[in-house]
């Protein structure tokens, strides 16, 4: 958390940092299909603080996190990219350390609101 706040450290680290945190919050151990949890659990969470983010664009983050962690590639990384990933990172934390997130608990909530639509 303390390189994501650093302003000394370089902007990209900083986002890297950031998705990676929420990721650890939203999946933990888990494995498998990273993206769609961390998608999915991540939109979900932002909407209960009025955040309208889609699954499909929180996804780009941890998109763009992968190509800079895998390969080095920045595209679609801007500088707006990284305040919006620092502002999640911080209400999911804050989900997380207030509420305890637990997957099983967020899954069962995504189940209530899909079938009360």
């Amino acid at each position: 958390l303390n390189i994501c706040l650093d302003l000394e450290q370089d902007n990209h680290i900083r986002f890297i940092e950031a998705v990676s945190i929420m990721e650890s919050i939203l999946c933990g151990n888990d494995s498998g299909e990273l993206s769609f949890r961390f998608s999915l659990y991540a939109s979900f969470i932002l909407k209960k603080h009025c955040i309208n983010i889609s699954s499909k664009d929180i996804k780009d983050f941890y998109n763009i996190r992968s190509k800079l962690v895998h390969t080095g590639d920045k595209k679609g990384y801007t500088d707006d990219k990284l305040v919006l990933a620092l502002e999640y990172t911080k209400i999911i934390y804050f989900e997380y350390l207030t509420n305890e997130i637990k997957k099983k608990s967020i899954l069962k909530d995504i189940e209530r609101l899909w079938l009360n639509d």
